[in-house]
């Protein structure tokens, strides 16, 4: 239950905690225990003691929420704390820190192919981390009028995550040795102009991402989207404002839309590295619903991104 300051009336909200992990945690160290978490979900798939030596020397970027210093009420040390921890978990040099928000892994996967065409590093990893849960962030949500509630169905349902991507450039000669479950191809991110209402500029920028993300060539007849839609109005209208313009492809048209955040609520920056792991997994374990899976990062504002994830045979990620 909360107090809705603006009626002065309690309302139950739904929230979907990791309940074992952050019982008893807020602010920063909440979202040290989802990180560290991750990270240790990784290192069962792939013992860290065992990577080549190379692989020691990969770039972290750590993505977060942009509005970690108004939500949670967390400062630039906290930020730099946290990053710190995580960079000394894995032995590497300090982390590259994308406040982004749900689009921020995005970002991070369009800076790290950067470097690798530069071959300035070999790999790279990526966490993304968020949680609603703290008592700050509720607050703030209710400030807002953005949970949902008996009273206000079209809210959101505040959650918590976070992912842990490893990732290698396409040629297979650099990362001997590693596991390969999905290739991420044509990140691309978009500014969304100030618009009234809103989601018509989200769904311009939507339309510019998605279409860099499919690409000239899809393998199959329908390409489906995993997409943060998490029953704001505004995500839901900016998504069928892009449906419902010119150019929109047919195969994108006919595919499935897979929405996680009905099941994990609101993740915000652990959104893309999330959704590209239920990607990877499901091309991996062959019950994906098409051979090509869009991940479709709608902010409330701020950026749009979008990448597509296939099957292998080159590239490298554990996810």
């Amino acid at each position: 239950m909360v107090l809705d300051t603006a009626s002065n009336d309690a309302q139950l909200v739904l929230g979907h905690p990791v309940r074992s992990l952050t019982e008893g945690f807020q602010g920063i160290g909440r979202l040290k225990r989802l990180a560290l978490s991750a990270l240790t979900d990784l290192s069962r798939c792939f013992p860290i003691g065992s990577w080549p030596s190379r692989v020691r020397g990969s770039r972290l970027y750590l993505c977060l929420a942009h509005d970690l210093e108004t939500r949670m009420r967390l400062e630039a040390s906290d930020t730099a704390e946290l990053a710190g921890s995580l960079s000394s978990a894995l032995d590497l040099a300090p982390a590259v820190v994308i406040s982004g928000g749900p689009s921020s892994v995005i970002q991070a996967l369009r800076l790290a192919s950067e470097e690798f065409d530069r071959r300035s590093i070999d790999c790279a990893i990526v966490v993304g981390v968020d949680s609603y849960l703290d008592q700050e962030s509720v607050d703030w949500l209710i400030d807002q009028r953005r949970l949902k509630t008996l009273e206000r169905p079209t809210g959101l349902m505040p959650g918590e995550a976070a992912g842990c991507l490893f990732i290698g450039p396409c040629a297979s000669d650099r990362h001997e040795g590693l596991g390969c479950v999905a290739t991420i191809t044509e990140a691309a991110f978009q500014p969304c102009a100030a618009t009234d209402p809103p989601h018509i500029g989200i769904a311009k920028a939507l339309s510019v991402v998605l279409a860099q993300a499919m690409g000239e060539t899809i393998h199959g007849e329908t390409v489906s989207v995993i997409a943060n839609l998490n029953g704001e109005d505004r995500l839901a209208n900016a998504w069928g404002s892009y449906l419902a313009g010119t150019g929109v492809p047919t195969t994108l048209r006919s595919g499935r839309l897979i929405t996680p955040l009905a099941q994990l609520g609101e993740i915000g920056a652990a959104f893309g590295a999330v959704a590209i792991c239920i990607a990877a997994q499901a091309l991996a374990r062959r019950y994906a619903p098409s051979e090509d899976l869009l991940v479709a990062a709608i902010p409330f504002e701020g950026i749009a991104a979008s990448c597509r994830v296939t099957a292998p045979p080159d590239s490298a990620i554990v996810a």
